[in-house]
């Protein structure tokens, strides 16, 4: 493409081996090689048919076993480039649909706890929701309410102590 631009076929022809390559892996499983394939070959030709649905399993196959390891963070970022790709992406309705569902079910159990005086499980349970869908509409507000009620901080170091004596 860089020396012979011009070449009859050669941008067809190398789109197409972007395609089977990302064929190829998806055969392996190897869905994050098949996700950055067929990113490439959205950013060259995003009109290519079939481009949405294969970009969909790949990101499918990708957020379920984001969701199996808990990394919410990782799942939303999949989510977003799909979306970005394909506004109202069947993928991203259904997952972002699952997971507003979870968030606002866990926002009930947080509300409770708070509610209840047991504020350790509702900082937890808070942590939990900001980590699977942090917009969710009152769950910030409810955050900041409970860490005023229960404030706490978390402390790493570096090093391992050398004084064990209480209060160093």
């Amino acid at each position: 493409e860089q020396n012979r631009p011009n070449t009859p076929g050669l941008r067809q022809a190398l789109d197409d081996c972007l395609y089977e390559e990302a064929k190829q892996s998806q055969r392996r499983q190897r869905y994050d090689e098949v996700l950055l394939l067929l990113k490439e070959l959205h950013r060259r030709n995003p009109k290519r048919p079939g481009l949405d649905q294969a970009m969909g399993v790949a990101t499918q196959e990708l957020v379920r076993r984001y969701a199996e390891a808990n990394d919410y963070f990782s799942l939303r970022v999949l989510l977003h480039g799909l979306a970005t790709a394909f506004p109202s992406h069947p993928v991203v309705v259904q997952w972002e649909s699952r997971l507003k569902e979870e968030a606002a079910a866990l926002l009930a159990k947080t509300q409770a706890a708070a509610d209840a005086g047991r504020l350790s499980e509702a900082a937890a349970l808070s942590r939990r929701l900001a980590s699977i869908w942090p917009q969710l509409p009152s769950a910030r507000e409810l955050a900041e309410s409970i860490h005023r009620q229960y404030p706490r901080v978390a402390v790493g170091v570096a090093t391992p102590a050398v004084d064990l004596t209480p209060n160093r």
